[in-house]
């Protein structure tokens, strides 16, 4: 009885974290034919042009994708970096959304097979039926949001965030840049896009830290650095970065003078981590090189520093982000 009461209980554990993990999928952010890789851009072609065209307003967000998605491929097909970024966020979104929730139903059948197998008390039978019930009120969510349309597949996905991307889209540059445009189930069919990321990534981050993404700065910083403080999950950026500390001790020393990281409480993780950092590249760089200056970060408002400082990863953005106008070019 211990023995099914114990699996009875991590039964429960994984539902809810099912539960917890579709919860955070809704805060955030089929087969295809084999994708063709498309050609990197020319050198410098993500930071330079003119003033970016003007487009309507985007769908309001949080409407059922079913709606707005024809208009946001029409206009992204055309040209519209937020239609492709809202595109790409909603897909990935929802595509996380089923698994989830799939994952939720499974946990929750297997719970109500081990209740029927076993006498359990009153509380118990409760906490089941809560479960039940908050497992159909995330399937009705994800239906309402995400049913009743052809998901984009991998590579559709990955086309969309890179055309954003290349535009000047700063949260599709930010998607991109760090390598959250991929996902690892779908690695082989992306492949050949991401040759072509391991191009592009270095400049298209790049040019979003300079005109004021903190976190990519954080994570530019950290990947220069080499080092593989959580080797299972470092972020593609970090993984296409090559070693160099002097560029590593002028992103790092940019981050930690931005006001948002000051502002940050002594023995914080991001500044302790940062202060780790810029001690190691000053090691690391050669006795004969000067160190350089820090690098050009923009100081933009309202914004806190959410990279992982263990390793630079940063998490998807949220759909809402793609109402961002591009960024002037120059």
């Amino acid at each position: 009885m211990k023995v099914a009461r114990a699996a009875l209980a991590g039964s429960l554990a994984l539902l809810l974290c099912a539960a917890g993990v579709w919860l955070w999928l809704s805060r955030e952010g089929a087969a295809g034919t084999a994708p063709v890789a498309e050609a990197p851009a020319p050198a410098g072609a993500a930071a330079v042009g003119e003033v970016p065209v003007r487009w309507a307003p985007l769908p309001a967000a949080g409407q059922p994708l079913r709606l707005v998605a024809a208009e946001l491929r029409a206009r992204a097909d055309r040209g519209d970096a937020r239609a492709a970024c809202r595109l790409a966020a909603e897909a990935m979104h929802c595509d996380g959304a089923w698994l989830a929730t799939r994952e939720a139903e499974r946990n929750a059948e297997r719970t109500l097979a081990q209740v029927a197998k076993m006498p359990v008390d009153a509380s118990t039978r409760e906490r089941v039926r809560e479960q039940q019930a908050a497992a159909k009120a995330n399937l009705a969510a994800t239906r309402a949001r995400c049913g009743g349309v052809d998901p984009l597949d991998p590579a559709e996905r990955v086309h969309y965030w890179r055309q954003a991307a290349l535009a000047g889209h700063p949260a599709a540059m930010r998607q991109y840049a760090v390598g959250n445009a991929f996902r690892w189930r779908d690695m082989v069919e992306v492949a050949p896009q991401l040759v072509v990321y391991r191009r592009e990534a270095e400049s298209v981050a790049t040019r979003a830290a300079r005109a004021g993404d903190l976190d990519l700065a954080i994570a530019l910083g950290l990947g220069y650095l080499g080092t593989r403080d959580d080797p299972s999950s470092r972020p593609f950026l970090a993984q296409v970065l090559r070693p160099d500390p002097a560029r590593a001790l002028a992103w790092l020393q940019a981050a930690r003078a931005h006001p948002a990281v000051a502002a940050l409480p002594a023995g914080h993780p991001m500044r302790e981590r940062l202060d780790a950092g810029l001690e190691k590249a000053a090691e690391q760089l050669p006795l004969d090189m000067p160190v350089p200056p820090p690098e050009t970060l923009s100081v933009l408002a309202g914004v806190v520093p959410r990279v992982d400082p263990r390793n630079g990863g940063i998490g998807d953005i949220d759909p809402t982000a793609c109402d961002a106008e591009v960024l002037r070019r120059h």
